[in-house]
């Protein structure tokens, strides 16, 4: 009874593994399939070789990397915390793993998303995630985001990483966000020398 059972777990995990991969190959071929075409139709224009943002060029720069808001925040950030490192739109893949998971970054849609700021501490050997921010569009508000937003804050959650969310249109100043990141960090302290934590 044991071996089958074994047997059929193996299968099981064997066709996840083949699943995984026939996604992931559709997905590259998907892309390559977009730059060809997209390297045949520049040629077809004939226009000369592009390069660094030119009229002919396949890339350009983004025009605005962050909005308003987000620009606002992400200056008030970085002149709350002058001695940490303040990075955009971090992956939450970069940050967080799931236990025991090899390819969940692949898998999990909560893992592809993005936090908006990540506050870090550097050291010597490490830089180290100490709170996440979020700038909350009021824009958003009637999307349906199948609750990838609330998951994303349970991981955060879990990983002992506190995760502060401002509307874009009440954005906190300098003061208020040395504050409440304090006040985020403490609490989190305190919740992890709870007993049973």
């Amino acid at each position: 009874m044991m071996i089958v059972f074994t047997i059929v777990i193996s299968a099981i995990v064997i066709l996840l593994l083949v699943r995984s991969k026939q996604l992931q190959d559709r997905r590259r071929a998907r892309e390559a399939a977009w730059f060809s075409a997209a390297q045949a139709q520049r040629g077809q224009a004939g226009t000369a070789t592009g390069g660094l943002g030119s009229a002919s060029s396949l890339f350009r720069i983004r025009p605005a990397w962050l909005s308003p808001e987000a620009t606002r925040l992400y200056s008030a950030l970085t002149e709350a915390f002058p001695k940490m490192i303040v990075f955009s739109h971090v992956s939450v893949a970069r940050v967080l793993v799931l236990k025991g998971t090899s390819n969940w970054e692949s898998q999990s849609e909560t893992a592809r998303l993005s936090v908006d700021f990540l506050i870090c501490k550097k050291s010597d050997t490490a830089i180290l995630p100490t709170a996440a921010v979020e700038l909350d569009n009021p824009a958003d508000a009637g999307k349906d985001l199948r609750g990838l937003d609330k998951q994303k804050r349970l991981a955060f959650e879990e990983a002992g990483i506190p995760l502060l969310v401002y509307a874009a249109n009440k954005l906190p100043g300098v003061e208020a966000l040395r504050r409440d990141v304090a006040n985020a960090i403490v609490a989190r302290s305190r919740a992890a020398k709870k007993p049973g934590a």
